[in-house]
């Protein structure tokens, strides 16, 4: 049981990292274009 909770974890904190990724890239892309 706790070991699925551990996986389950890992791929929520995985896909949290990639959503932050993300927004930071439209993050900077939107300041470039304001920039520009």
């Amino acid at each position: 049981m706790l070991k699925v909770l551990k996986l389950l974890f890992i791929v929520v904190w995985q896909e949290d990292k990639a959503a932050a990724i993300k927004i930071r890239e439209t993050e900077q892309e939107s300041i470039g274009k304001f920039l520009s």
